[in-house]
């Protein structure tokens, strides 16, 4: 599965069942609910930095999601600044909680370092 091809609901229902994985197994590995899997059939798509989580996951790869995070820190986030967030994740090939870490490192490193961020 190549990461910078869209992933149909179609390819996916088949590879679950080429390798007995169920849409609970996949659900859990990603830390989403069932019916948020569900959800993707029904309307018979994903949003981009899921299929970005999925192909990682039938490569074989953890999801960072899983096995990265030490705390679950919950911030709310206003929707204008959590699209931005997302469409930034998805041109970096990066789920949306590896790219809110990655730009809050980068940003915090250069405040206690001293460069100033804006």
């Amino acid at each position: 599965m190549d990461e910078k091809r869209p992933l149909d609901i179609q390819t996916l229902g088949r590879w679950l069942e080429e390798n007995k994985v169920s849409r609970t197994e996949l659900a859990s590995s990603l830390g989403l609910a069932r019916s948020t899997i569900d959800n993707y059939f029904s309307k018979g798509n994903i949003p981009k930095h899921v299929q970005i989580l999925i192909s990682r996951y039938m490569k074989g790869r953890e999801p960072a999601s899983n096995n990265d995070f030490v705390s679950q820190l919950s911030v709310p986030i206003p929707n204008k600044i959590l699209n931005l967030a997302v469409r930034a994740a998805v041109q970096k090939d990066m789920s949306v909680e590896e790219f809110v870490v990655w730009a809050t490192e980068g940003a915090a490193r250069k405040i206690v370092e001293g460069n100033r961020c804006n």
